[in-house]
């Protein structure tokens, strides 16, 4: 999935199917969340990742249990309500050099 270079940031670059979060986080986030998954369904598809600070891209991994009790319920009301569309998704919780990721 990630491939971190000499230093231990990430290798791989955000680009239209790649982003990186540091935290999940709730309420108007989720917005933001759903309108890249929706730039990305309409393109080629493509992934967030949780876990990872911005610049440099250091794998820190999920700090907390927000992502596992997340209800993917909300994300697709907010699909619904701001996009008036339903994409297909999931959400996944992926270890990665001992370090839990949400994905």
């Amino acid at each position: 999935m990630l491939t971190l270079n000499e230093s231990g940031y990430v290798k791989q670059r955000e680009s239209q199917v790649l982003e990186f979060k540091e935290t999940f986080r709730f309420g108007e986030s989720l917005v933001e969340y759903a309108r890249s998954l929706v730039g990305m369904a309409n393109n080629q598809g493509g992934m967030i990742v949780f876990g990872i600070k911005d610049k440099p891209h250091e794998p820190i991994g999920l700090l907390d249990d927000r992502f596992d009790k997340f209800d993917p319920r909300e994300l697709n009301k907010i699909f619904l309500e701001y996009f008036s569309v339903d994409i297909e998704w999931n959400a996944e919780t992926i270890n990665f050099n001992s370090t839990r990721f949400g994905c």
